[in-house]
Order: structure tokens, then sequence, then C-alpha cells
């Protein structure tokens, strides 16, 4: 089941919802600025994605640009900005398994649904037993 994090306000997160009802996947949304996410997630979100804090952080946020930005933080302090701020996290978050994608742009999740049908394509042809 994929999870989505994300927030109905934003543009990027509404297309992303388009995209995974369009194309029939069990999902479950996350509204992550109603229900916060806890330092265990925000770490494996990062690992899952593959990227350091700093690139999970919104750029655009009034909140970063007027008072971190120009800090020198380290990972652990800007996870803990998120963990305070969940306004400063990027949206939405496409989560399976132990892969996870940025919706930004879209096409990263179009292309996280094509990856996991042809796994799943794979193992089933691998693993067929013909009588």
């Amino acid at each position: 089941m994929y999870v989505i994090y994300h927030d109905p306000g934003c543009v990027y997160s509404l297309i992303c919802l388009a995209i995974l009802r369009s194309k029939k996947v069990n999902y479950k949304k996350v509204h992550y600025l109603k229900e916060p996410l806890t330092l265990e997630i925000i770490q494996d979100l990062i690992k899952k994605l593959n990227i350091s804090a700093v690139d999970l952080i919104r750029e655009d946020h009034p909140d970063w640009k007027k008072f971190y930005k120009h800090l020198a933080l380290t990972e652990e302090e800007m996870i803990h900005l998120m963990l305070e701020n969940h306004g400063l996290i990027t949206r939405p978050i496409i989560v399976n398994g132990n892969q996870a994608v940025i919706g930004r742009p879209p096409k990263k999740v179009i292309n996280l649904l094509k990856e996991n049908r042809k796994r799943v394509s794979n193992y089933t042809n691998k693993n067929t037993i013909f009588s």
C-alpha cells in the first residue's frame, strides 16, 4: 500500500492524489500538518528518499527564509526544525515499502508506480507455477 504525506491545500499534493486514484492503487492519505510526523517517521522518510535533511525542507517557506536559511544547521537540527514546524517539510511525499519520492514534479510518482508494477510483474512471471 502506498502512503502519501500531503497537504490538501497544495496543488502538487492534489495532482499526486489524482494520479494515485487514476492508477487505482491502494493508498493511505496522511495530512501531515494535522497528523504530526514523529522523529522516526521523518528519519525514515529521509532514508527512503535517499536525501539529506536540507533536501526535505521547503526553501520557499517564509519561516525558513526569515529565520533559518542563513544558519549553519546540522542534519539533526534540521530534522528537529521539521518536527517543530511541519510546514517546513516538502510535500507531497509518496512511499511504497522501502521506496519514496517527493511528488515534485508529479512525473516522479508515475515513475514509482511503473517501477513497482514492473517488479510485481517480474516476480509473478518468475514464480508462476504452470500445471
